[in-house]
């Protein structure tokens, strides 16, 4: 995980579909780094509050396909997320709360496919475990619909890996 932060020293993260705070910790071991996470699992909320004592507050249980979430404007270095949006039909109102809340770059580690639409296409692969639920996606049309400046780096993990610097 270190890899997808390969350059960055942020201050502060936030993992959108934190899962316990699995990839936040990977980051940020050594505790000088604040991280929030947002999901919609009580059971992942709750075990990011232990894995993050100190910033239990930060940590947010919440459906992020609704608007408005519960977090302060420009209040975290980097947002990122790793194989959520995958999950979201819909992804321009989660990526306009993820810009609300990110003061300088967006971090997205999900699935690519060069040849689906912004909205993408229900398909059948291994993630998510329920086959019928993962969206086939061309981010890079996402992100230029959204007027978004982005990298990319391909071939990571199976998935592609996205910085868009706000």
């Amino acid at each position: 995980m270190k890899t997808v932060f390969k350059g960055e020293n942020p201050k502060s993260i936030f993992e959108v579909g934190c899962m316990n705070s699995w990839f936040a910790k990977q980051y940020s071991i050594d505790n000088d780094v604040i991280v929030g996470g947002i999901d919609y699992e009580k059971e992942y909320i709750d075990g990011s509050k232990k894995e993050f004592p100190q910033f239990k507050d930060n940590f947010i249980l919440w459906d992020i396909t609704k608007k408005d979430w519960p977090v302060k404007s420009n209040s975290y270095d980097i947002v990122f997320t790793v194989g959520t949006l995958l999950l979201i039909p819909n992804p321009y109102d989660v990526m306009k709360e993820m810009i609300r809340i990110a003061k300088d770059k967006l971090i997205i580690l999900e699935y690519q496919d060069d040849n689906e639409t912004d909205y993408g296409s229900l398909g059948n692969t291994s993630q998510p475990k329920d086959k019928n639920k993962r969206v086939y996606r061309d981010y890079r049309k996402v992100f230029d619909k959204m007027g978004l400046k982005y990298k990319r780096i391909t071939d990571y993990s199976g998935k592609t890996l996205f910085k868009i610097q706000l």
